[in-house]
């Protein structure tokens, strides 16, 4: 299941920690991962899913030369040369590809520092926010000589998350929403991983038109139990956590039914959403809104007496 171990992955690195997956702005300088002279950009490695869809949106994927074994969107980053995973690069295989740059999240410091002793050019870029996201595809393209094409992309994400956000400005009510991304529930019980405040699914959520059921926790994607999600009362449960053919959806949806004490279950309010596409904060956010948005049009129209 590929979005659970994704999950996985960033649990290694320490984003599931207290201080969270995507908890804000970087706190380091602006040079970290880049040295001041910036050599061409003609053979790319990527260190991570979001940042790979971001190369091969921009027209550069015959220039990515790795990417990790995540990287499986578009088709063609399937053929890239592999360089070990999200948490845990292959520095002897990045060291072959020979790089002009790799492209790192900020929550790569380890690998940051190691590639850069290696002599490697390294840029770290954000994916913790919707302005994250949209200032990397800019950064990406200044980098790689794509900016016109840079400028095209975001502009067309921000159209879409702008005309997302102003139909959910117009709604009455704003439901109490769970987004599961990964675990299982079992006949006698389990847990999930919830997407928790301040996180970049939370932001698409809210822009949607959704507020968290989950309030403030001390970890951005907590642990659930069957008893937690029936305290939360959620009017709507989004779950994120497999890539739904139709039997893993015919489980998955009877396991959620093991919880019809709880108002989204009662009401057929759970949605079953692509994973592979939701958790990966990258150029499909804008889809990703809408989809979430046409999601909570539908539960209030079921919803409503």
């Amino acid at each position: 299941m590929r979005t659970f171990a994704f999950i996985a992955a960033a649990a290694a690195l320490g984003i599931l920690t207290a201080w969270g997956a995507w908890s804000g702005p970087s706190k380091t300088t602006p040079t970290r991962g880049e040295t001041a002279k910036a050599p061409p950009c003609r053979r790319i490695v990527s260190l991570a899913p979001s940042l790979t869809e971001t190369l091969f949106a921009l027209g550069l994927g015959d220039r990515v030369v790795g990417v990790t074994r995540y990287c499986d969107y578009p088709e063609a980053a399937r053929d890239k040369p592999k360089i070990g995973g999200y948490a845990d690069p292959n520095y002897e295989a990045i060291l072959e590809t020979q790089p002009d740059v790799v492209f790192l999240l900020d929550l790569h410091e380890v690998a940051d520092a190691k590639l850069r002793q290696l002599g490697l050019q390294t840029k770290i870029l954000e994916a913790d926010s919707v302005a994250a996201i949209l200032a990397a595809i800019d950064e990406i393209g200044d980098r790689c000589g794509k900016t016109e094409e840079s400028a095209l992309l975001r502009a067309r994400i921000q159209r879409t998350l702008d005309a997302v956000g102003d139909k959910a400005v117009s709604l009455k009510a704003r439901p109490r929403v769970l987004v599961v991304v990964g675990g299982t529930l079992g006949p006698d019980g389990g847990e999930v991983f919830a997407a928790g405040p301040g996180t970049y699914l939370d932001e698409v959520l809210e822009l949607a038109g959704g507020r968290n059921a989950l309030k403030q926790t001390p970890v951005a994607y907590p642990r659930l139990s069957t008893e937690s999600i029936l305290n939360l009362r959620p009017d709507v449960i989004l779950d994120l956590s497999a890539e739904h053919t139709q039997k893993v959806a015919g489980d998955a949806m009877a396991r959620w039914s093991k919880l019809a004490a709880t108002q989204a279950v009662a009401s057929g309010n759970v949605f079953l959403v692509d994973g592979d596409a939701a958790t990966v904060p990258g150029p499909r956010v804008a889809e990703l809104a809408a989809r979430f948005a046409q999601i909570l049009a539908g539960a209030a129209a079921r919803s409503r007496p």
